[in-house]
């Protein structure tokens, strides 16, 4: 799922949606699948980000 995506599905601003994946980024929650791409970048939850899911 791209940024653009995360913001049209839950109707929060890009900025946050941003600040967000990256301080998930840095806590292994996520990993970005294309980052040499500047423009669209797509974003998996990894093993780490799928048990802190289910326990919500």
């Amino acid at each position: 799922m791209t940024n653009t995506n995360l913001c049209k599905l839950k109707n929060i601003r890009r900025t946050h949606v941003r600040r967000t994946l990256i301080q998930f980024k840095e806590k292994n929650f996520v990993e970005c699948l294309n980052p040499q791409d500047r423009i669209y970048k797509f974003y998996t939850l990894t093993n780490s980000g799928r048990k802190i899911v289910q326990k919500i």
